[in-house]
């Protein structure tokens, strides 16, 4: 009222006019953990029109509001212990709990965590079958993408005489459930126990644990009686393996017809025949999926690092470069780049290639660390140029390696060397050191005729004498 003087009050937060009620009963702060909602709100009522209201501060500011509307006289609010908090009612003597009637949120689920395991713990494939898919799920949270290697060592099986060596990588895209890998099994015509393979899953990035990181594959022995003849000198046979040692699949079915035919088209004349197995070999080397698949993963290692790779880091980054392509079949040029571009990005994150090409490097100081390793490849105005692209941003660090990679002078210089390479990748299964040789002397040899007859693998008599040799033919008896 005019001359009161309000020093020492706390004036009010909130009124309203007897219109809408008679008479304000205090309440109290609700500080429960029952009801979230109501944390921190003040609750009031009015005994005459049996309204509950809730005060809450907002910044300096004081909101109101109206939370029920009841037919009792409010005569008291109340606490527990707990926190909960009552109202009585004093015309009927009643106490009633305030509660939070609107449904309670429901909780996010915490997602189950993602694992990875074989679909099958022991696998089982007969000799006949030719192959075995092998499946990896995984379970839990599937929103994520992850990568893992997957590889097989030898049980009581034999890579080079049971089976064919399968290394790689499995990429899960977001939601993929599962992936899966061949296993090649040789048909040895031997009648033998059963032999195993073991499966393994390593070096899993993305966030994934494993379940089960190993299974076993079991060969069943499907001959009643070992055969007189070796089967390599069958056509057939010959061609199959072909196919599994220098691309890593199954024969096609029109591949595999047209180069047993060639070889058979010679009938019972043995030297027409002796020379139809040779070039048919030497073809799989030559041939496009094999250039734009293993030479290039040759090409990419020799340019980075200055050497060949070795057998087993070539054999899985074959396998994955080679993933689902087929030359001729489908889409098989657009799934090829794709399998090229993951191989090139995937090289580049390699410890072995960031210790030797630092991040703080140049684009200069990077394309010339390239050029020496791949041998002075690329001419002055190349460097000069790729150099530029670098630094402008159109190309990257693992965009840059292929132009190396696929730089043709580069090309032309490493194809001998290759060739000489893969007769012990893919005929013998091993590196050019390793038992029973014990250094480079077979392979500087042989790379020395192919040089001297200008490359021609016939002059040189190389591929015959590979698939002539005890060490290749023992494979398969």
């Amino acid at each position: 009222p005019p001359g009161c003087s309000v020093t020492g009050l706390t004036l009010p937060i909130f009124e309203y006019t007897h219109a809408d009620g008679c008479s304000i009963t205090g309440g109290y702060v609700y500080r429960g953990a029952a009801f979230p909602r109501m944390q921190g709100l003040y609750f009031y009522g009015d005994y005459c029109n049996g309204r509950i209201w809730a005060l809450t501060r907002s910044g300096a500011a004081w909101q109101n509001s109206l939370l029920l509307d009841t037919s009792i006289n409010i005569s008291s609010f109340g606490e527990d212990e707990s926190g909960n908090l009552y109202v009585a009612s004093h015309n009927s003597g009643a106490i009633f709990r305030l509660v939070d009637t609107a449904p309670a949120p429901s909780p996010t689920p915490t997602p189950t965590p993602a694992e990875i395991k074989f679909e099958l713990a022991s696998a089982t494939a007969t000799e006949a079958q030719g192959s075995i898919q092998i499946k990896v799920v995984r379970t839990g949270d599937s929103a994520g993408e992850f990568v893992v290697n997957y590889s097989t060592a030898d049980g009581s099986a034999s890579e080079r005489k049971d089976y064919t060596t399968a290394q790689g990588t499995l990429r899960f895209a977001p939601g993929e459930a599962s992936k899966s890998f061949d296993v090649l099994i040789t048909s040895d015509e031997t009648d033998e126990a059963d032999e195993t393979v073991a499966l393994s899953l390593s070096q899993v990035i993305g966030g994934v644990t494993f379940q089960t990181g190993t299974a076993t594959l079991t060969i069943l022995d499907d001959d009643t009686a070992t055969s007189v003849t070796n089967p390599i000198d069958r056509s057939d046979f010959f061609v199959r393996q072909h196919y599994r040692d220098f691309l890593n699949r199954e024969a096609d079915a029109g591949g595999l017809a047209f180069w047993t035919n060639g070889i058979e088209s010679c009938g019972a004349d043995n030297s027409c025949r002796f020379v139809k197995r040779i070039d048919t070999s030497a073809a799989f080397f030559l041939s496009i999926e094999f250039q734009e698949t293993g030479f290039l993963v040759y090409r990419v290692h020799k340019a980075a690092f200055g050497e060949m790779p070795r057998f087993r880091e070539f054999l899985a980054d074959t396998q994955n470069i080679s993933r689902g392509v087929v030359v001729g079949v489908g889409d098989w040029q657009a799934q090829l780049e794709r399998n090229k571009q993951a191989f090139v990005n995937e090289f580049v994150t390699r410890p072995s290639f960031a210790a030797r090409y630092t991040t703080g490097q140049t684009p200069s100081g990077y394309v010339n660390a390239l050029n020496l390793g791949a041998g002075g490849a690329l001419s002055q105005t190349e460097r000069d140029d790729l150099v530029r692209r670098l630094s402008e941003g159109t190309e990257t660090r693992a965009t840059a390696l292929r132009v190396f990679a696929e730089d043709d002078d580069f090309e032309r210089a490493e194809l001998n060397r290759a060739f000489v390479l893969m007769q012990y990748f893919g005929y013998l299964r091993r590196n050019p050191d390793d038992a029973p040789d014990t250094d480079f002397r077979g392979f500087d040899f042989w790379l020395g005729k192919l040089n001297t007859n200008n490359g021609d693998f016939r002059g040189a008599q190389m591929v015959e004498a590979f698939i002539t040799s005890i060490e290749y033919r023992d494979r398969f008896r």
